[in-house]
């Protein structure tokens, strides 16, 4: 059955609101199927996969279980909840709270980067779609890509992915990209959904949160077999699958990436296809730090367009980032004379301009990517110095080669980034 296809993106300002009434609908929804029996069981089933985890005896990682999992849980409803396949939409998610439309929405965080815009389009590879979408003539995002995700929601491993460095995108900004069960053969701008695929996750990453947006994106369904939308009992057992099987992969995750790996250090390495933004090279590490201690860290951008770091709790949701600079990327941060980076995470401000917040946490994760590489580079040279040192001898090791700011400097460079943060909210 042939569809019409979807009408163009808005020429005005393409990619904003994030904020809709109709996400506003699906929020409500996600909200209400919260309540259900079969969700509040398979919290249940999470909560006691996370305590039984490294992550839980940590006296920081016990007191944010709680929080991290229920945004996560928020996270895998948004996805599902009054949205599917036949009619699909593009949600927004992987957000910190906030109130709109007379809704209170909590967040929606987990393994995210304060640094990227997430949405996602239901879909199902009985079905054709096409996504239509428009770069922002003025204030275009650093970077996009477009993957196909099986469950479950973001620890999917990806199927098949769309870089932006592979998509045409036409003189005026706009693009389409197919998508359904065939390979590209020949099509330009194709995404393949592969048996199982059940989400398309739309990452857009903006490295300057004042001057960037994220691109403005439309699906339609072109073609179809069977009309019957999913019943709400099977909405609900699949989302309740979705969470224990989210807990699962995120436990599995730190225990691999964090637990198993000596405390306070970073190594990198290079991620692929199904490790998600392929190309690009990732870090993690689980930091510890007391009040009078910072970790100073000096990386190398590796000629990287893109290079973030950020602080997360024990179970990767991002810490509270729009008024707290829990994250900084190459365009925030001030770089070295020899182009490399010195971060200081620590609990108290150090009074230097890169200070990464850890906030209220002594024990939390750091993580670091680097993306849109110029050419192949040495992944052992990523990280060029990790070293935890007393917050008083600071001054010392650092010799003058960072500069300083005031506490009132400080707090103007803070309602900078607030402000900065506030147009993913434009309703």
């Amino acid at each position: 059955m042939a569809l019409a296809s979807p009408l163009a993106a808005d020429l005005q300002e393409p990619g904003m609101p994030l904020v809709t009434p109709s996400l506003a609908q699906i929020q409500r929804e996600a909200l209400a199927l919260r309540e259900n029996a079969t969700i509040t069981g398979a919290r249940d089933q999470a909560i006691a996969l996370f305590k039984a985890s490294d992550s839980a005896t940590v006296a920081d990682g016990l007191s944010t279980l709680e929080g991290a999992l229920d945004e996560m849980i928020f996270g895998v409803l948004l996805g599902i909840a009054g949205n599917n396949p036949l009619n699909p939409e593009v949600v927004w998610s992987g957000h910190l709270p906030y109130t709109s439309h007379g809704l209170s929405v909590p967040g929606s965080r987990y393994a995210d980067s304060p640094d990227r815009i997430y949405r996602s389009i239901p879909v199902n590879p009985d079905y054709s779609y096409e996504i239509t979408g428009r770069r922002n003539p003025l204030y275009p995002s650093l970077d996009f890509s477009i993957e196909a995700i099986p469950p479950p929601s973001l620890w999917g491993q990806p199927t098949d992915s769309l870089q932006a460095r592979d998509i045409e995108v036409a003189g005026d900004g706009t693009f389409t990209i197919t998508a359904d069960a065939g390979g590209a053969e020949g099509r330009k701008n194709h995404l393949q959904l592969a048996p199982g695929t059940t989400n398309i996750l739309i990452r857009d990453t903006l490295s300057d949160w004042a001057s960037q947006r994220p691109n403005g994106i439309r699906v339609a369904v072109t073609e179809r077999v069977g009309e019957q939308p999913p019943k709400p009992a099977e909405i609900a057992e699949r989302a309740a699958s979705e969470i224990v099987a989210t807990a699962q992969s995120t436990v599995a995750f730190l225990e691999q990436m964090v637990w198993n790996k000596p405390v306070n250090q970073l190594s990198a390495f290079q991620r692929t296809v199904e490790q998600g933004m392929p190309g690009g090279i990732f870090a993690a590490s689980r930091f510890s730090v007391a009040d009078d201690e910072a970790l100073v860290i000096t990386l190398d951008p590796l000629g990287a367009a893109y290079m973030g770091i950020q602080v997360s709790d024990l179970w990767m949701r991002s810490t509270v980032y729009d008024r707290h600079s829990t994250s900084l990327n190459n365009r925030q941060a001030i770089a070295n004379e020899d182009g490399s980076f010195t971060l200081i995470l620590s609990r108290k401000d150090p009074g230097y301009v890169n200070w990464l917040d850890a906030g209220n946490l002594g024990d939390g994760i750091v993580m670091v990517r680097w993306e849109l590489l110029s050419g192949p580079v040495d992944v052992n040279s990523a990280i060029r110095q990790v070293r935890k040192i007393r917050l008083s001898d600071l001054d010392s090791h650092l010799a003058g080669t960072q500069k300083k700011v005031s506490p009132g400097e400080r707090v103007n460079i803070l309602e900078k980034r607030h402000q900065a943060y506030q147009f993913r909210l434009t309703e």
